[in-house]
C-alpha cells in the first residue's frame, strides 16, 4: 500500500530482539526493566547453546540457573 513505511531492521540482540534504529537500542539499555534482563539473559544462554559454544557441566549450571530465576517457589509446599 502507499503510504505504508516498512521498517528496517539494522540489529537483533541474540537472535530475538531487533531493533530498528541506535536510539531506540539506547532507549532498551538505558530503561531496562527487570524482567527484561532476564529475559535477555535467557535468550543470550539459549543462543549460546544453539552455537554449541557450552560444555556439558556448563550447559547443566545454566539449565539449573535459569528454572532457579524463572520459577516461582512454592509457598504452600509442605515441609
Amino acid at each position: 500500500m502507499e503510504g505504508d513505511v516498512q521498517k528496517q531492521v539494522i540489529g537483533s540482540l541474540f537472535d530475538s530482539i531487533d531493533y530498528y534504529n541506535l536510539n531506540d537500542l539506547d532507549l532498551f539499555v538505558s530503561n531496562m526493566t527487570n524482567d527484561q534482563a532476564l529475559y535477555c539473559l535467557i535468550q543470550s544462554v539459549h543462543k549460546g547453546f544453539n552455537k554449541g559454544i557450552f560444555t556439558m557441566q556448563e550447559i547443566e549450571v545454566l539449565s539449573k540457573s535459569m528454572r532457579m530465576l524463572t520459577n516461582k517457589p512454592n509457598t504452600n509446599e509442605v515441609k
